[in-house]
């Protein structure tokens, strides 16, 4: 999992702080003297991350201060009369601690990808502030208040959570409502994560290495996730733009993560059209097939998308771990579409949560090592079923003689399309061979059951005639894959260089405060 903050997680915990600092009270806040003595009651002396504890404090005073009764002097209550940037920058200041305010363009929440432009994007204010000679960016406004309720104007949702809408409705769209909460996300934040939702007017306050600037184009142009795909330990792997093209009427999003972590997390998912773009006069909801497929292998949730009609589409993205209640935005896509999908029809089974390909619940039946990694199998077809596809699987040694498979062909309205044959050999190879005596998309349903219970579905597969673009999309993801793991090692290695230079720093000041104790010894 990348980093998500310039701090060390594994030294520094914030608890402490954060709990200090909810039971603040008025008599602790008579001055701005009497603040940063109570932020600096829960911090140890000699403390060599001293300043990024109190930097905590202030942050969480901000977030928290409107819930405090309030019976301060002058020149705390001239401080909250300004923006919330300028209070943090003045009571780092006021605590000897380096700061600077750096101003540029944000991608807030009005921020349209592939609309918003450098010209048309908001500008804000944000700080960073120096701690064992180590920058580290805060944004005090979004990390103290939120915008809820909000929603944009002019689209047309077709599929909300995998389930088509029965009928066309354009959002009038919502302005949303300010919250004030704390959220510690934009708090010493990655400068590679940070870069993508606000861009400093200099440059060197990206804080990335030369060869990671990004150019202002750049920054239009780069995919914005939401906190929780950072959280979540996730990477979108299909493109590092905002923008997707669709090649004849599909288009594809991977997104990747530790196969721990992924089998936890619950995805749903929004697909609009974006009105003025294209026309959708005449199109019935009830013809629409689902348009947005989902498969899942150990460490890759991938999205099929379909396009009705030519025109733009957005498409938004959320997700939870399975325990938790709340569903958050991770992150949302442009996709242009040239050329409608000449079949676009009706997928012949709904595939639920499990999705179509290779899925954890076929890997918790003991098989592994599936010949293709994608979720739809090419297959000729012919009257006399002597074109087949197979599909090859291992099978866990331990659980060849406890788990019994098979497999079917399923058309939606249809019967009689195929055949499919299914066979585990005494060497755990498990074969599924399939046949079509008809043009169209089907679905193949593994199942699997134990002893003398039902079969149950454990994977599913499209079957279909229809060229399909998805395996050489799989190997471009193969391939971002590969760099993302070197991108990780560089980052690792970079990391561990800042490390050890802030060590040297604090051993040189170590040992001239003992030259200067032992000089005036002498």
């Amino acid at each position: 999992m990348a980093k998500l903050y310039t701090y060390d997680e594994r030294v520094i915990s914030f608890y402490n702080m954060d709990e200090h600092m909810k039971k603040i009270t008025s008599h602790n806040m008579s001055s701005v003297a009497s603040l940063l003595d109570y932020i600096e009651e829960v911090i140890p002396k000699n403390d060599e991350n001293k300043e990024i504890y109190i930097a905590r404090g202030i942050i969480v005073w901000i977030a928290n201060v409107d819930e405090v009764d309030l019976r301060v002097n002058s020149d705390l209550q001239n401080l909250l009369d300004k923006s919330r940037v300028l209070i943090f920058h003045e009571l780092c200041r006021k605590a000897g601690i380096e700061c600077e305010i750096i101003k540029g363009a944000a991608k807030a929440a009005q921020y349209i990808p592939g609309v918003s432009t450098m010209d048309t994007l908001p500008h804000m204010s944000w700080a960073t502030f120096r701690c064992n000679n180590m920058y580290h960016l805060v944004n005090p406004q979004w990390a103290t208040s939120s915008l809820v309720g909000f929603e944009r104007e002019g689209e047309t949702v077709l599929e909300n959570d995998g389930q088509l809408v029965q009928e066309f409705e354009e959002s009038a769209g919502c302005t949303g409502v300010n919250i004030t909460l704390f959220d510690e996300f934009w708090f010493c934040t990655h400068p590679r994560i940070y870069v993508l939702h606000a861009f400093p007017d200099n440059s060197k306050w990206q804080l990335l290495p030369a060869d990671k600037i990004l150019s202002p184009k750049d920054f239009e142009l780069a995919l914005t996730p939401d906190p929780q795909l950072f959280i979540l330990g996730l990477e979108v792997v299909s493109g590092k733009k905002c923008i997707y093209e669709s090649t004849n009427g599909r288009c594809w999003i991977d997104i990747m993560g530790d196969p721990s972590t992924l089998k936890e997390v619950n995805f749903k998912h929004q697909l609009s059209f974006v009105s003025g773009t294209g026309d959708l006069t005449g199109v019935n909801p009830a013809d629409l097939p689902q348009l947005v497929m989902k498969t899942q292998t150990p460490d890759t949730v991938s999205l099929e998308v379909r396009l009705p009609v030519t025109g733009e589409y957005m498409l938004k993205i959320f997700a939870r771990l399975i325990n938790d209640a709340e569903l958050k935005n991770c992150f949302e896509i442009r996709i242009r579409c040239n050329e409608a999908d000449p079949a676009c029809r009706k997928l012949p089974i709904d595939a639920g949560d499990m999705g179509f390909g290779f899925s954890t619940t076929a890997s918790e039946c003991g098989l592994s090592h599936p010949s293709q990694n994608y979720a739809t199998l090419k297959c000729e077809y012919s009257d006399s079923l002597e074109k087949k596809e197979t599909l090859k699987f291992k099978v866990d040694p331990d659980r060849i003689d406890e788990v019994e498979f098979s497999s079917e062909i399923v058309g939606s309205d249809e019967v009689d399309v195929g055949v499919t044959t299914t066979h585990v050999d005494q060497k755990g190879n498990l074969e599924i061979v399939t046949a079509l005596k008809k043009e169209g998309e089907f679905a193949l349903v593994v199942k699997a059951r134990e002893a003398n219970t039902p079969f149950k579905p454990i994977m599913n597969y499209l079957v279909s005639t229809f060229e399909n673009d998805e395996e050489t999309h799989g190997l471009m993801v193969a391939g971002r894959k590969r760099e993302l793991a070197t991108e990780k090692k560089t980052e690792e290695k970079h990391t561990l260089v800042n490390q050890i230079k802030a060590n040297l720093n604090n051993i040189q000041k170590e040992i001239e405060q003992l030259l200067a104790q032992a000089e005036q010894m002498s």
